[in-house]
C-alpha cells in the first residue's frame, strides 16, 4: 500500500528490522503498517505513480 508519510517515524513491516520512515516521501509498505500509520495520523493514503 503506498502511503505519503507525514511525520519522521520508526516502524517494521516484518516485525525484525526496524526502519526510519521519513516525512514527504512516499512508500510501498505492507497494508497493516501502513494503515497503522494512517489511524495515528502520521502518513495519507498516496496514489501509485503512473
Amino acid at each position: 500500500m503506498h502511503i505519503l508519510m507525514l511525520e519522521t517515524h520508526r516502524g517494521s513491516e516484518d516485525g525484525h528490522s526496524v526502519c526510519c520512515y521519513q516525512a514527504y516521501r512516499i512508500y510501498d509498505l505492507a497494508e497493516s503498517l501502513a494503515l497503522q500509520f494512517i489511524r495515528l495520523g502520521w502518513a495519507v493514503p498516496q496514489r501509485p505513480s503512473q
